[in-house]
């Protein structure tokens, strides 16, 4: 029994047992302590096991809870390092040191994770999702359809979205994109730098520098903008500024600066701002008013099909003259039927009057041969008139004649008459007489404008 002497003694100078506490290296195990280990350049090895998987039963027979080894093998389920049975499978201690894959179902890594359906980021409550770069917001997402993706972005939590640095979507159903675009209109959208769509609902600006400030306006271009209700501005540097318009282009007229802004339509290469390849319908009043405008011009075309205004020559004259081609009663309801149209140029004529299409003073004459076959004498009166009936009379137009039983007898009168542009030109008698009969020979109407 001598050998068990010096085994006591190291038993004695290695372990220390204070009132049911162990201390190894120690003689003062910590009193909170049921094992204190003592070692300034040694460490505590815990058992290395090779686990199969989180569930391994077997490799460790009937674990008991907090069992604690360090784990060798690596699978899709497990990974080395330090795990415990919890009482139903192996838990990984936690780190928040970044690594490979991990078999703790709530941790996320660097290198990648397996999902299965059920996983996601976000929250399990109605507040927003928010991520931080630097400590500042970069990112929101809202329950309620609110979304920003910048720094400095700002939307409203209402399906408003803004994307960008310093984007801000501040009303409901608004969209910014872009570096600093603001939509703070109702439904309004803003694409582009500094793009704004501004102030009033359902705007659209899409451009860098847009701004649509109108109601319904939209904006396509850079630096254009739209002010006016339900305007339109398309191209650089386009500014709609009232009200139901659509402006294309800006208003740079000189060639050589930014070679102009042109409009083609059926053709790719417009030289002027609007070329038409095709043909061209107005239902309307064309205007053209190029400086070389005025009272009376004519619109004339050169070699190359360049139009202007231009004063109306000797051989332009504007006249016409219509005769009767028939015998006819006196009616004081209807104008005098002259019938025949004996020439025209630059006047339409019906079977009983002029219109004219040019402003202008107009030297008119007319001549009415009557003859007279039974009743009593009577005289007879005829005058211009502007249109149907006595109440358009042309003042100092009217013509008398007096005609007897078998008598024949021509009134004429040479009248300068004021028309506008579409006036119409008539000869009225006043009073209704069966018994007077206009005879064709003798008979004539005739216009020419003389200034």
């Amino acid at each position: 029994m001598k050998f068990l002497a010096p085994l006591t003694l190291l038993f004695m100078l290695t372990f220390s047992v204070i009132n049911g506490q162990v201390g190894i290296n120690t003689t003062t195990p910590n009193a909170s302590s049921i094992l204190d280990i003592s070692a300034s350049d040694k460490g505590l090895l815990i058992p290395r096991i090779a686990l199969i998987g989180l569930n391994d039963t077997t490799t460790i027979l009937n674990p008991v809870e907090s069992l604690l080894v360090y784990n060798t093998t690596s699978n899709s389920e497990i990974t080395p390092g330090f795990y415990f049975w919890n009482g139903s499978q192996w838990t990984e201690f936690s780190s928040n040191a970044s690594g490979g894959g991990s078999s703790d179902p709530h941790k996320w890594t660097l290198q990648g994770n397996e999902l299965t359906a059920n996983d996601f980021i976000g929250s399990t409550n109605w507040s927003a999702l928010t991520f931080k770069v630097n400590n500042q917001k970069i990112a929101s997402f809202h329950p309620n359809g609110g979304l920003l993706l910048g720094l400095g972005a700002a939307s409203n939590v209402n399906n408003a979205i803004a994307i960008g640095t310093n984007a801000s979507a501040t009303t409901n159903e608004s969209i910014a994109l872009g570096y600093s675009t603001i939509a703070s209109g109702y439904r309004s959208t803003a694409i582009g730098y500094n793009a704004q769509a501004t102030t009033n609902n359902y705007s659209l600006a899409l451009g860098a520098n847009a701004v649509a400030s109108g109601l319904n306006s939209a904006v396509f271009g850079n630096s254009s903008t739209a002010s006016g209700q339900n305007a339109t501005a398309v191209g650089y540097g386009a500014n709609a500024t009232n009200a139901n318009t659509i402006i294309l282009g800006n208003s740079i007229s000189d060639i050589t600066n930014w070679n102009a802004t042109k409009v083609g339509i059926g053709t790719n290469t417009p030289s002027e701002k609007l070329e038409v390849k095709g043909n061209v319908k107005i239902d309307g009043i064309l205007k053209i008013t190029d400086g070389t405008q005025g009272n009376g011009k004519v619109l004339t075309s050169d070699a190359n099909g360049n139009a202007s205004w231009q004063e109306v020559s000797g051989e332009q004259k504007i006249f016409a003259e219509m005769n009767a081609n028939s015998t006819s009663s006196l009616s004081q309801y209807n104008p005098i039927n002259f019938g025949n149209t004996v020439i025209t140029q630059g006047i339409n004529t019906s079977s009983n009057g002029f219109q004219v299409v040019q402003s202008g003073v107009y030297r008119v004459t007319y001549a009415i041969s009557v003859s007279k076959a039974n009743g009593s004498d009577t005289n007879v009166k005829f005058y211009l008139a502007k249109g149907w009936g006595s109440s358009n009379a042309v003042q100092g137009s009217a013509g008398y004649g007096f005609v007897g039983n078998g008598d024949t007898t021509t009134i004429t009168v040479t009248k300068y008459v004021q028309l506008n542009a579409y006036d119409q030109l008539y000869v009225f008698s006043d009073a209704s007489n069966n018994a007077i009969s206009i005879l064709p020979d003798g008979t004539y109407f005739n216009i020419e404008l003389v200034d």
